[in-house]
């Protein structure tokens, strides 16, 4: 094993010994007690106010103008017609339309053929206006943004099962509806082709971090068996893999989110110093956290440290690097430092960069700090 490959193994397993109190068990899972139905508009069928008990519910968000969601909709009639008279009410819950005449011209062109209830989701005002209640209390909650999906909501009022419409086989609603469906390892397998990037987005999203900063170890196991099977071959081209510095770089995107700049600074000075030889990790760190304002003269220090870590792993000819070590030793009062620095970026830069550098050269010798 390479001393890459052995580094990135260490942060892995250091940090799937971070400890955290946050519940990252906060989204609908399988399992869990269905959301009331918050139905904007019903335009075909009789309306479902709540779920009853003794009967099955399925309740599938599509949009008309997706393939799958059309191929989808064919399945749903077929189950809805196959079981409707054993206690199961099919609803069809259309999301994502711009406009909900949309849904009502399908009806119409469906010609019949479509028999089972149908429901808009309309928000009160915003951008989005075909993602109401429903979408957010439903799908956004389970972490699933993508169409189709259904949910199989039991006599109990228990979601049960979460997958896209056509992998709902007659088999397991059958069982669904005798109460012999397994919902323990439904949740399990659910849980075990969950992706930890969707919660981490959601946490970024609803400004949760300490959720975001719990995920790190889950996000550290998805990365490291991601690479296991890259390496036997086992993983599509196409798929995530993260690189040697993503755990970092993901967990200063975090401390950087929250304003813990204090956390972020120790962060990367641990990982710099630890990494000396490690080019572009430093680059990276250095210019996420670099380009940050809200650092205080205080970390000017640490800072100007850090950025000659990576002026020493670039061997001095990284163009961004100079210019960044070249500022924070002009703000720290040597001037004539900083214009060596600069002089040797600008001798390093690209045509298409050399002017703004030159501008920037000429104020550290006019004594003045250029803007950022």
């Amino acid at each position: 094993m390479t001393a890459k490959k052995l580094a990135w193994l260490a942060t892995i397993l250091a940090l799937l010994e971070v400890a955290s109190a946050a519940d990252t068990n906060i989204w609908l899972r399988i399992g869990d007690l269905a959301p009331k139905l918050q139905i904007s508009a019903w335009v075909q069928g009789e309306p479902v106010q709540e779920f009853e008990s003794n009967k099955v519910y399925i309740l599938a968000f599509w949009t008309v103008h997706n393939t799958q969601g059309r191929l989808a909709i064919r399945h749903l009639e077929w189950l809805h017609k196959k079981f409707k008279d054993h206690g199961v009410i099919v609803i069809g819950q259309s999301v994502y339309e711009g406009d909900p005449n949309d849904v009502k011209a399908f009806l119409q062109d469906m010609s019949g053929r479509l028999t089972y209830r149908v429901a808009l989701d309309t928000a009160a005002s915003g951008r989005w206006p075909g993602l109401g209640p429903m979408y957010k209390t439903w799908m956004q909650a389970a972490l699933e943004r993508q169409v189709p999906i259904a949910f199989v909501v039991n006599k109990h009022g228990r979601i049960v099962w979460i997958d896209q419409p056509n992998a709902l086989k007659e088999r397991v609603l059958q069982q669904v509806i005798d109460d012999s469906f397994d919902i323990e390892r439904a949740a399990a397998d659910k849980a075990k082709r969950s992706d930890p990037h969707r919660k981490l987005d959601w946490a970024m999203e609803h400004q949760r971090w300490d959720v975001a900063e719990a995920l790190l170890p889950e996000l550290a196991k998805a990365g490291l068996e991601a690479k296991r099977r890259m390496e036997s071959g086992r993983i599509f081209p196409r798929s995530f893999v993260p690189g040697p510095t993503y755990m970092e770089h993901l967990h200063l995107t975090i401390l950087l989110a929250k304003g813990d700049y204090d956390g972020a600074l120790q962060l990367v000075d641990k990982a710099t110093d630890e990494k000396k030889a490690d080019s572009e990790l430093l680059k990276l760190l250095v210019g996420q956290i670099l380009r940050n304002e809200a650092f205080k003269e205080k970390d000017l220090p640490l800072l100007e440290k850090i950025a000659s870590r990576a002026n020493v792993a670039t061997q001095g000819k990284d163009t961004t690097v100079l210019d960044t070590l070249a500022r924070l030793t002009f703000m720290q009062g040597n001037a004539e430092k900083a214009v060596e620095l600069q002089e040797q970026a600008v001798k390093l830069a690209k045509p298409e960069l050399k002017s703004d550098l030159q501008v920037t050269l000429e104020s550290y010798k006019n004594g003045m700090l250029p803007k950022p």
